[in-house]
């Protein structure tokens, strides 16, 4: 499979990691969770195909034990992004007890190199010195994060006070998980920023959360976390706890 396809009005890369807008001046590069982007690809390789949840799940969580409930997640989270409606789908149609279908119209991108291969090689090292004095001159600092206030959809049946618990819960955590690294305040220095989203799923209310690098404008993590699972299961921590543990993970 290709790394640069066209579907419907959108131009995808894979081997760069980001989505956007075609035939669109200035159109701002979108840089989803690389698992937003292989179950994407899952599509696009069956595109006008059923694809079953199995299937995006053995492709997108290869080796992790996850519930089903993941792939509705990133489905809705990747129609958001391409503006797509399940009711009125133009791109993913949702396929009754099977899984989903790609229907927009897809084409790969052909490349159109023309540049003598000399050229590129000193292109490349010339790029590389730039980014070898450039990293000598400002070594990477983690920098700060700023979880922004969690939204809690109408469509959601969590009550209001249970969703602001829930995110005053998180922070708490946060702070004691990663010591110094929580801004409390939004402001121009925040290096990652953590985003939350109380949604309904198949499976009941579901807490959506995406870890945004500010630097790159990059997706590093996303994970969902389904409020009846939790609250079924005996084990521990608790979700509030499990979703705090992976988001400290996530900005080591």
């Amino acid at each position: 499979m290709g790394d640069a396809w066209d579907v419907g009005r959108w131009r995808v890369n894979f081997r760069e990691g980001w989505i956007v807008r075609r035939r669109k001046i200035r159109a701002e590069q979108i840089r989803p969770d690389p698992r937003l982007m292989l179950v994407f690809k899952a599509l696009i390789e069956n595109a006008g195909q059923s694809v079953t949840t199995q299937s995006i799940l053995d492709t997108a969580w290869s080796g992790r034990v996850v519930s089903r409930d993941s792939v509705s997640t990133a489905i809705y989270q990747l129609r958001q992004i391409l503006g797509d409606s399940a009711d009125r789908p133009v791109y993913i149609a949702s396929e009754p007890r099977v899984g989903y279908r790609l229907i927009a119209k897809v084409r790969p991108v052909v490349s159109r190199r023309s540049t003598p291969l000399i050229y590129g090689l000193c292109s490349i090292s010339f790029i590389s010195a730039i980014a070898i004095w450039s990293l000598w001159q400002a070594p990477y600092h983690p920098g700060a994060l700023y979880m922004e206030p969690l939204e809690n959809f109408s469509a959601s049946p969590v009550d209001e006070p249970i969703a602001l618990a829930i995110e005053s819960t998180l922070l708490s955590e946060l702070i004691q998980l990663v010591p110094g690294r929580v801004q409390t305040k939004d402001g121009d220095n925040i290096a990652l920023r953590l985003q939350s989203r109380m949604v309904q799923c198949d499976l009941g209310p579901t807490l959506v959360m995406r870890l945004l690098d500010t630097r790159s404008n990059t997706y590093v993590w996303s994970e969902s976390y389904n409020l009846a699972e939790a609250a079924a299961s005996p084990v521990r921590p608790s979700l509030v706890q499990k979703a705090a543990m992976d988001v400290g993970a996530a900005m080591l």
